[in-house]
């Protein structure tokens, strides 16, 4: 996904912003620091917890500059998602911030992640 698709994208979220799934979505711990021996920041075990998610959905994370890192569908009514904070090519993610969007049929979501390695 290039930047000029991704800025398209953003602005589409805060005009739908109105729509949003009725819980606000949580990604956590947020900052990430898998390698910092505190639970409350993290481990590459738990990777990061998306909560309050829609029932049926697809998640997506994409590097700042729009790069996608990786696609999950949602699982019908789990309500969260763990995310191993590793790209689809089975590799973890460098430090930086990565934006999340969550995508159902009623709405799009977003937010950011912060990752430190």
């Amino acid at each position: 996904m290039n930047k000029r698709i991704l800025m398209a994208l953003c602005a589409v979220m805060f005009i739908t912003q109105a729509r949003v799934i009725a819980a606000d979505i949580i990604a956590a711990p947020n900052p990430w620091v898998p390698d910092g021996g505190r639970a409350q920041t993290g481990t590459l075990a738990g990777g990061i917890t998306f909560k309050n998610l829609p029932a049926e959905g697809e998640l997506f994370v994409y590097t700042l500059s729009g790069n996608l890192v990786t696609k999950q569908p949602l699982v019908s009514g789990a309500g969260t998602f763990n995310w191993s904070g590793k790209n689809d090519n089975n590799t973890y993610v460098a430090s930086g911030v990565y934006f999340w969007v969550v995508k159902s049929a009623d709405a799009v979501r977003s937010g950011k992640l912060i990752v430190i390695r």
